[in-house]
């Protein structure tokens, strides 16, 4: 776990169809700055800490655990911008992920993405 200095939005959350078990999907995607190597942990602690998801029940990194599920999420690492090495020597590495809210029920998992977007976006200087 590491410390988060900044993680924006690229999107908001939005509607991108049905996946083939017939749930909702919502994906957004953020660009973030930290200091940890692998954000993807420090993402899902973020969001497990706030009562939005389980680590390994409903909520994984990467590929999905569990496709016949009602609901899951699932937070995907998907590249980024090369790493700066600031004046003081400490690397700042930005990543980029994707989140992919899944639900049955459309408006669970829209309000679900909702929440998720909530608590990311637009945060600063974060100890995970």
């Amino acid at each position: 776990m590491g410390h988060i200095l900044s993680i924006k939005a690229i999107q908001s959350p939005i509607n991108t169809g049905v996946d083939a078990f017939n749930r909702a999907v919502f994906s957004h995607n953020y660009r973030i700055q930290s200091d940890s190597v692998d954000v993807a942990q420090d993402v899902v602690a973020l969001i497990q800490a706030n009562g939005l998801g389980t680590f390994n029940q409903d909520l994984f990194i990467g590929a999905s655990r569990s496709l016949s599920s009602e609901a899951e999420t699932l937070v995907i690492r998907t590249g980024g911008y090369e790493s700066r090495d600031p004046h003081n020597g400490q690397i700042i590495h930005r990543p980029t992920i994707q989140i992919l809210v899944y639900n049955l029920d459309y408006d669970a998992a829209s309000a679900k993405a909702s929440a998720i977007y909530n608590v990311l976006n637009g945060k600063y200087n974060l100890t995970v």
